[in-house]
């Protein structure tokens, strides 16, 4: 297990040099599946010797750095155990779907993380995660308050208070002026939503994530080639548009889940830009929920929209590059199924729609009993959730599970909060991360590759 700060040069570096090594089973550098929008290749790597390939990525959220690192580490562990039998199957590895989206994160909190010991890596990531946790509670508790007083859309407070910090006096006196209440009848509510737990002063700050660091901008992007050239001016001009008075907080680039556009990718499918267009209807400025209820969601920016143009909806290129190999390998009859890891949740999104409604049911059947099946192989070794049958397709991880079978979302950390929160417990948290999910991915592709020696077989 290496545990520490992973940056975009570690990954190359490590991947080079497997590249480059005579392991046990070898590591081969295929032709990338895509190039982001500013030209960074989205890699692809392979392991093993059989005809059906399953696929392993991480990376589409720029945040979520404990993705990549883990795959990194799985590509190391399988390319040095001589233990694993992979002649019955190829296993493809995806590393960093987003490459501009980690510079982004990464490149922007690596001068308060390079000269770090392991232990003060670990601090400063608890630090993070506990003050990841009071943005939270902040908007939920609040939310409780103004709900238990008899608002149930509380979009009035936060249109006021959204971007600013909020002190007692100001959220006491608003309770007052919008209710009927008396101050005893308010200090009774106040108690019962745990109200004083917001504050450990008597301001409740704005992004609390934000004061682990120093001063954080766009400028401590480097320039290397024309790539980050272009990367960096991008970031500057979403960074610097003012949009009726409101800018991007320049700490905010460390919640930058989208690439050099604006877009997330995992929310870039048609289904979902109709949904935010029934919302942008409803409200013309949409901010995050939670954690993230000072940063807008309607323009590109760090949480990212569904497409580049709102009115004729795009693929951006690490999905289209993504879709055609999967694809690819289902047209071919190669393919078995593949894991996207995503930051924190310790959950498994395996089950598609309610397919009745849009495929045959036969073709229902088989894509959720195989995704029901590899969800109970990984979930017996991480002791992750299976989440419930969505109500409607809200990512493009929902869109993949509609067209071909065996395709999971697994959320990684117990700790959550990213960039860094997986980081904070180094022998329990992330040392469970590592371990148990490569040991689940063990078990499956024991299962899988057991299947197809029996089919060799017959």
């Amino acid at each position: 297990m290496k545990y520490g700060f992973v940056t975009y040069d570690d990954i190359n570096n490590r991947l080079d040099k497997l590249v480059n090594s005579k392991t046990v089973n070898k590591v081969r550098k295929k032709t990338p599946i895509a190039y982001s929008p500013c030209g960074f290749p989205i890699n692809l790597y392979e392991i093993g010797n059989g005809d059906k390939h399953f696929v392993i990525m991480s990376g589409t959220h720029g945040t979520e750095i404990i993705g990549p690192d883990l795959v990194i580490q799985m590509i190391e562990f399988f390319a040095n155990n001589s233990d694993i039998n992979l002649e019955n199957i190829t296993l493809d590895f995806i590393p960093l779907q987003n490459p501009e989206g980690f510079i982004v994160v990464t490149e922007s909190i690596k001068p308060y993380m390079k000269d770090l010991t392991a232990d003060e890596f670990e601090k400063i990531s608890h630090d993070y995660w506990d003050n990841y946790r009071l943005d939270d509670r902040r908007y939920i508790i609040i939310n409780e308050l103004l709900k238990s007083l008899g608002d149930e859309d509380t979009d009035d407070f936060w249109n006021i208070y959204r971007c600013k910090n909020i002190d007692k006096h100001q959220l006491w006196e608003f309770c007052l002026n919008r209710f009927n209440i008396t101050k005893e009848q308010l200090l009774e509510k106040w108690k019962i939503a745990n109200v004083d737990s917001l504050f450990s002063s008597n301001v409740l700050m704005v992004g609390n994530r934000y004061k682990v660091f120093g001063k954080i901008n766009y400028e401590m992007l480097p320039e290397k080639d024309e790539r980050y050239q272009k990367l960096k001016s991008k970031i500057k001009t979403i960074m610097d548009s003012d949009y009726d008075g409101y800018k991007f907080p320049s700490e905010s680039l460390i919640d930058w889940r989208c690439n050099s556009n604006g877009v997330d990718l995992n929310r870039n499918c048609p289904e979902v830009l109709n949904l935010k267009l029934k919302e942008i209807e409803k409200k013309s400025v949409l901010f995050g929920n939670y954690r993230f209820n000072n940063l807008r969601r309607e323009i590109p920016g760090p949480q990212g929209v569904a497409s580049v143009n709102l009115d004729n909806f795009t693929f951006e290129p690490e999905n289209r590059g993504l879709l055609l190999h999967l694809q690819k390998l289902a047209k071919n009859k190669k393919y078995l199924g593949c894991i996207s890891y995503h930051g924190t949740g310790a959950v498994i999104y395996c089950h598609p729609l309610r397919l009745e409604k849009s495929f045959n049911e036969n073709k229902a059947i088989r894509i959720d009993s195989i995704n029901e099946l590899y969800a109970d192989i990984y979930s017996s070794v991480t002791g992750y959730s299976k989440v419930d049958y969505p109500d409607k397709i809200t990512g493009t991880g929902d869109m993949i599970r509609n067209l071909i079978p065996g395709f999971l979302i697994v959320e990684l950390s117990r700790m959550g909060g990213n960039p860094l929160s997986p980081y904070g417990d180094k022998n329990g948290n992330y040392k469970s991360i590592i371990i148990d999910n490569i040991k689940a991915i063990i078990k499956l592709i024991d299962f899988l590759s057991s299947l197809e020696k029996n089919k060799i077989k017959e």
